[in-house]
């Protein structure tokens, strides 16, 4: 698990006020440097969330009045780990001159190919890859003189631990459980940025599918005592989740009828029994990433497993 992604939460950005050369070859971006301040969430009000490294995020700039992205161009943003402050490099890093109006939206992770980000279509491909947190900021607009006071990056993706434990006497007849499989969950989404700052980001859409599996190798011994913590998952929201649990000598599965919502997390614990996987819960989670919603409950179905 990329405990980097997984532990970077909610960022409240705060504009504050910086100075620049102003270049006189290039007028258009004559006014004063965009910068801002990211002031990272705490996790509990005791432990305040600090980056592991500097972390790479990426913006669409439009200036002026525009119908869609292919008027613009993209900025390249860094958070120092050092004092949270992101900046944009490149001479296009400056509010535009005469007092003129900035659009900026951006995500996280920044995209290394300039083909994920259709700029006429306004679509942006990014990898799920079931470990790595995917974020998107509103659309947001300033100048000069009227400058950009906050914007949020908000997770778009559901947030899940997986939890397991036997029942009596399950041990013996499973063995060493081997994996804890999320399946069809990984693959390349398109999401589609808004031209309007109101307007959210639409949840992502499967392309060049068909989706692959999250295989998970459980992070802690199963057994019969309290479930233990098997691994962590990042997907995009859906109404269901297949789960699929093996040992050597046995394997079954279940399907999760839920509405599972962006920006959310839950807790799956999942019993396992001699001869059957007992309903599987999900509680409202306790979330390791700043201000990630609780979750509902709701009860899974039962199933007999395949025995080799």
């Amino acid at each position: 698990m990329k405990k980097i992604f997984l532990l970077v939460s909610v960022f409240s950005l705060v504009m504050i006020t910086g100075c620049s050369e102003k270049s006189d070859n290039v007028a258009a971006y004559s006014g004063d440097e965009i910068r801002i301040k990211a002031n990272i969430g705490a996790v509990t009000r005791a432990q305040i969330l600090e980056l592991d490294d500097d972390l790479s995020v990426e913006f669409a700039r439009v200036d002026g009045e525009f119908e869609n992205y292919s008027e613009g161009e993209t900025l390249t943003g860094t958070v120092a780990k050092l004092n949270n402050e992101l900046t944009f490099t490149g001479e296009n890093n400056k509010y535009p001159a005469a007092k003129g109006t900035v659009n900026l939206i951006g995500w996280y992770p920044r995209i290394a190919s300039e083909e994920a980000f259709d700029k006429a279509a306004g679509k942006v491909t990014l990898n799920v890859d079931g470990e790595t947190d995917v974020m998107f900021t509103n659309l947001v607009h300033g100048s000069s003189d009227e400058r950009i006071t906050s914007i949020t990056f908000n997770h778009v993706l559901s947030y899940a631990t997986i939890k397991a434990s036997f029942e009596t006497g399950a041990a013996a007849e499973w063995g060493t459980i081997t994996s804890v499989t999320l399946e069809d969950i990984t693959g390349d989404y398109e999401f589609t940025l808004p031209t309007e700052g109101s307007t959210p980001i639409n949840p992502g859409v499967l392309i060049n599918g068909p989706a692959e599996d999250l295989v998970l190798t459980p992070a802690n011994t199963i057994t019969e005592e309290e479930a233990v913590v098997v691994g962590e998952a990042l997907f995009v929201p859906s109404t269901s989740l297949k789960i699929t649990v093996a040992s050597a000598s046995k394997s079954g599965s279940v399907v999760v009828s839920k509405s599972f919502i962006a920006s959310t997390s839950y807790a799956i614990t999942i019993k396992i029994d001699k001869e059957v996987l007992i309903p599987i819960v999900i509680t409202n989670a306790s979330s390791p990433i700043g201000v990630w919603t609780s979750g509902g409950e709701v009860n899974g179905g039962t199933l007999n497993p395949d025995v080799d």
